[in-house]
């Protein structure tokens, strides 16, 4: 199978690269198309398109990733083992996914990880959602008041989109917790070092 780097068809959802026009890639049915095993293929082509380019075909690919990218690494060398010599999966789910181990970890993890940083920073935070509900519990005058908190640019009318808005803010402390290191980085955003810890100094000074 050869891989054409001007043919849409081969290349898929990631940055510019849309096997359809903007309008129905994102769009079921087409949407569909975007699944684990379509991603491992279009590597495993793109793979022995650029080792022939290059004139590397014998040379070991090595895989590498992180979290989702580790899972697809991973996966990689089960499922291309003539093609992906040896992966380095980080931070990969695998056993969350696979239904071996609790799906709760992940959030209980996240918990401690405020939890160790500030005494009583968990327990605010959980304060802090009981509040943001007991004030949605009012209806449209609860969904204005959220809207002006929050500064949103389109205020809230329906009830999903408080969802919509609980789920950024939860990812929010979620990424603080993936991203706690103790040195500054910048490959998600820029964040100082011990960005859970500097948060809590934030918000409770």
């Amino acid at each position: 199978m050869d891989f054409d780097p001007n043919d849409k068809g081969s290349k898929r959802f990631y940055g510019k690269s849309l096997p359809f026009d903007v309008k129905k890639t994102y769009q079921h049915p087409y949407v569909d198309l975007l699944t684990v095993e379509q991603a491992m293929g279009d590597f495993a082509v793109f793979i022995d398109w650029f080792k022939t380019s290059v004139g590397a075909k014998d040379n070991p690919v090595i895989a590498f990733g992180g979290s989702y990218g580790g899972m697809l690494s991973a996966y990689m060398r089960f499922k291309y083992p003539n093609l992906i010599s040896g992966s380095i999966a980080a931070s990969a789910p695998i056993y969350l996914t696979a239904g071996v181990s609790s799906r709760r970890f992940f959030f209980e993890d996240v918990t401690q990880d405020f939890k160790t940083a500030l005494s009583g920073c968990a327990d605010g935070v959980r304060q802090g959602f009981r509040q943001m509900f007991n004030v949605i519990s009012k209806g449209k005058q609860g969904l204005q008041q959220i809207s002006e908190v929050f500064n949103l640019c389109s205020p809230l009318t329906q009830r999903q989109h408080v969802e919509h808005l609980v789920g950024w803010i939860r990812n929010a402390f979620t990424y603080l917790a993936m991203l706690d290191y103790p040195y500054p980085t910048v490959f998600m955003s820029p964040l100082p070092g011990h960005p859970v810890k500097n948060y809590d100094q934030t918000t409770t000074t």
